[in-house]
């Protein structure tokens, strides 16, 4: 699958925020319908973490599906399965880099081989400047929006807009 370009990012994001509040419910409704594992995952831990941190979570997660599925290919399903299976896949990476003794050498690595770089980094960027966050929940919310990248890269059949 190809790279979700940084330009394209914006204009969702511009295109998102300018979404009257009906229309963005509509948008959601078409998500449930769509990745109805997906959304129940991300309600089953809406009273886990804090209100911000989920909004945080929501939005971002909404964002990801718009992007993907504004493509010319099919979206297919995620599963609970897949879910689960892909945030203890990036755990285990972020632990991984964490014992690394290069630890900014091991993330510029990772980044450079990764298949959605701009689209990561847009998500790391957004974490690192999000003043509401908690520090301490930032890296479950990178492994958690990164695997919902990296399911979504895996589930499309061909590639996204440009």
């Amino acid at each position: 699958m190809e790279e979700v370009k940084e330009e394209v990012i914006f204009k969702a994001v511009q295109e998102i925020a300018a979404m009257p509040i009906e229309e963005f419910e509509k948008l959601v409704a078409k998500i449930e319908e769509e990745q109805p594992d997906l959304m129940s995952y991300l309600s089953e831990i809406d009273g886990e973490i804090q209100k911000e941190e989920w909004g945080f979570m929501f939005y971002n997660s909404v964002l990801i599906w718009f992007l993907f599925a504004k493509g010319e290919g099919i979206v297919g399903k995620i599963t609970r399965q897949m879910i689960e299976e892909g945030i203890e896949d990036n755990f285990q990476l972020l632990e991984g880099l964490w014992a690394n003794q290069d630890f900014g050498g091991a993330v510029t690595e990772m980044f450079e081989t990764y298949p959605q770089k701009s689209l990561l980094n847009f998500i790391t960027t957004a974490l690192a400047e999000d003043p509401i966050l908690g520090e301490k929940n930032k890296p479950a919310l990178f492994v958690y929006l990164k695997t919902v990248i990296d399911l979504f890269d895996k589930v499309v059949k061909t590639f996204p807009p440009t």
